[in-house]
C-alpha cells in the first residue's frame, strides 16, 4: 500500500468459521501483511488463515489474548524491510482484528487518513479505532436489537474516547512501544487496559471512516439484553478497580448460568 504500513494482527481460537473472512476483509482493504495467531485451536483455523491469504499463521507460546496479539505485533513488524529507519519503523500501524470480525473496504487508507498530521487538530493522533461497529444477527428483531447495541458502542466510544476491541484498535507502533511497552497485559479486558494506557500516554483517539462487521453470536447465545448488561457490569466493576481474574470468574460463572461455555 501506499504512505506508512499497514500491519493486521488476528487472534484466534477455534474460529476456522470465520476467520477467512477477517483475513480476506484485511487483504482486499489494503493491509501490507496479516498475521493470525492461533491460541491452540482443535478445529481447522490455521488451515483457513492460510488459505484465505494470511502472511503467517502460528500458534502462540502462550493462550490467551493478550499473548497472542503481542506475539503478532512482533512477528508482523518483523516482516517490515529491514532497510526502514526507526522513524518509519516507528510510524507503521498495527491494527488489532478479532477473528469474528471484517474491516471495511479501503480500511487501510481510512486508517492513514485518521493518523495523517492535521493543522486542525493537534496533537497528530497516534491511535485509534473505527467510528462505527455493526453486530451481525439472525432474524428481524434481533437485527434491531443489535443494530440499537451497535449505534450505542459506536456513539458511547466517541463521546468518552473509549473504543473497544470490536471496533478494531489501531496504533503507530512508536506508540505501541511508549505506551504499552510493546505488550497487551492480562488475559481479560486486555483491550479496555490497552485504550486506558494509550488515553494517558497518548491523549484522544483517532476514529477511522468505516464499520467494522463483527459476529453478534455471544450476545444471541446469552440474549442480548442479558448480554449487554452483563458486559456494562463487567466494565463498571472493571472501573471499580475489581481485579481482571476475578471478573473473568464472573463473566465465565454468568455464562455458565445460561448453558454456555
Amino acid at each position: 500500500g501506499g504512505g506508512r504500513a499497514v500491519l493486521v494482527v488476528v487472534p484466534a481460537l477455534n474460529e476456522a468459521r470465520l476467520v477467512g473472512r477477517a483475513v480476506r476483509s484485511a487483504r482486499q482493504g489494503g493491509a501490507d501483511a496479516v498475521v493470525v495467531v492461533d491460541g491452540g485451536s482443535e478445529d481447522d483455523t490455521v488451515q483457513v488463515a492460510r488459505d484465505a491469504g494470511a502472511t503467517l499463521a502460528l500458534v502462540a507460546k502462550c493462550r490467551g489474548r493478550a499473548e497472542q496479539m503481542t506475539e503478532g505485533a512482533t512477528a508482523a513488524m518483523a516482516l517490515l524491510p529491514s532497510a526502514l529507519t526507526d522513524g518509519e519503523r516507528g510510524e507503521a500501524v498495527l491494527v488489532f482484528l478479532h477473528a469474528d470480525s471484517a474491516l471495511p473496504p479501503g480500511f487501510a487508507d481510512s486508517v492513514r487518513r485518521a493518523l495523517a498530521p492535521d493543522e486542525r487538530r493537534a496533537p497528530t493522533p497516534r491511535w485509534g479505532a473505527f467510528e462505527q461497529l455493526c453486530i451481525e444477527g439472525e432474524g428481524q428483531a434481533q437485527r434491531w436489537l443489535l443494530g440499537v447495541v451497535s449505534h450505542t458502542a459506536s456513539l458511547r466510544a466517541r463521546l468518552l474516547c473509549a473504543p473497544y476491541g470490536d471496533q478494531a484498535l489501531f496504533v503507530t507502533y512508536a506508540a505501541f512501544v511508549t505506551a504499552l511497552g510493546a505488550r497487551f497485559e492480562g488475559d481479560f479486558m486486555e483491550d479496555v487496559e490497552a485504550v486506558r494506557r494509550l488515553r494517558r500516554r497518548c491523549g484522544r483517539p483517532a476514529f477511522a471512516h468505516g464499520a467494522v462487521a463483527t459476529s453478534g453470536r455471544r450476545f444471541e447465545e446469552l440474549g442480548v439484553l442479558r448480554a449487554v448488561c452483563l458486559n456494562q457490569l463487567i466494565v463498571v466493576a472493571w472501573g471499580l478497580g475489581v481485579d481482571t481474574a476475578v471478573l473473568k470468574q464472573c463473566y465465565t460463572a454468568a455464562r455458565r448460568l445460561g448453558g454456555l461455555r
